[in-house]
């Protein structure tokens, strides 16, 4: 449990100086919460997260983006707010984090196409309209796109399937 846990109010009135705290050292953590029960944590993107928890926070990131453009559409109202999605694509691609981008996509085509019954290719379409451009210049989005349409998300799909039944 963290010692230091600051209230809301004095996060969101010191935010600016948090996040050059966490920015100057990615070892830094800063606790937040009410009643100095830590209920977020504001950490650097340059901070080293274990490699398990890289992977799964990808996928779990891919799938809410998915599920969340399965809705629109179903509900037949414009595309969801995509930007943290961008950012994390972003990220991933800064760091050369290939694989992760790739769980992140195919999560989410997997998602979006069990959601719609839809085909992946039309999701990675769609996906690659919304976001696609986040991982440029540091990654290619056709390269990502073609070799999650080569396979991974059928396995996937299936996976979601189960899960949903």
């Amino acid at each position: 449990m963290p010692t230091n846990v600051l209230p809301t109010n004095e996060m969101k009135s010191n935010l600016a100086a948090h996040i050059r705290l966490v920015a100057a050292d990615p070892r830094q953590r800063v606790f937040v919460g009410a009643h100095r029960r830590a209920e977020a944590v504001l950490l650097s993107t340059h901070s080293e997260v274990p490699e398990p928890q890289l992977h799964a926070m990808a996928e779990l990131s891919g799938r809410a983006l998915g599920y969340e453009l399965a809705a629109s559409i179903g509900a037949g109202s414009s595309p969801p707010e995509v930007g943290e999605y961008r950012q994390i694509l972003s990220v991933l691609a800064a760091r050369q984090r290939r694989e992760d981008c790739l769980r992140l996509i195919g999560a989410a085509a997997a998602a979006l196409a069990s959601g719609t019954g839809g085909s992946v290719a039309a999701g990675l379409h769609e996906i690659g309209y919304l976001v696609g451009d986040a991982v440029e210049p540091d990654l290619s989005w056709p390269a990502l796109a073609d070799e999650v349409d080569s396979g991974t998300p059928r396995r996937a799909v299936e996976k979601v399937g189960e899960a949903n039944d």
